[in-house]
């Protein structure tokens, strides 16, 4: 559980409690007499962790572009984002929504995209072949996507004025 939780850890036991027994999160706040939006997250995590949502997970896990990319297809295919967050044991179906608008919004690639401005801040400090080995990136696909950045949007002239 996160440090910062504004519920104790008996509040939390008492809530995961309830949860198991179908109560869901508004009623949960309501008998312990706390706010709703701590236990809202906690019930969600709960939905997707089981008890697990009582233990703290390590922060900044790191997912690969391939496995991002293929859950959010099955996303956007229909699959619910709290199946699949259980399913491939993400931290929260949150996570999964975010990956799917980066997508929607930047396309494909949108994590390269990402990846490819942290090397052009950093290829004035460092050599570009040691940034590209460590980030798993092509040389190809840098200069790519840079000159993607640099490219103005084929949008823009067609988007209705307001």
């Amino acid at each position: 559980m996160r440090p910062s939780s504004s519920l104790s850890e008996d509040q939390r036991e008492a809530a995961v409690a309830w949860f198991e027994k179908g109560i869901a999160d508004k009623a949960t706040a309501s008998l312990l007499g706390v706010a709703r939006s701590p236990v809202d997250r906690l019930y969600r995590r709960w939905r997707t962790h089981g008890r697990g949502a009582l233990m703290t997970k390590p922060m900044k896990q790191s997912y690969s572009f391939d496995f991002k990319l293929a859950l959010v297809e099955r996303f956007t295919a229909g699959e619910t984002a709290q199946d699949l967050a259980s399913e491939a044991g993400l931290s929260s179906p949150k996570l999964l929504e975010t990956w799917a608008r980066a997508h929607r919004r930047e396309g494909p690639d949108a994590g390269k995209t990402v990846k490819v401005q942290a090397l052009i801040a950093l290829k004035a400090d460092f050599p570009l072949p040691v940034l590209l080995q460590i980030t798993g990136l092509a040389k190809s696909t840098f200069f790519y996507h840079q000159a993607r950045l640099h490219a103005p949007d084929p949008r823009r002239n067609s988007r209705p004025k307001s």
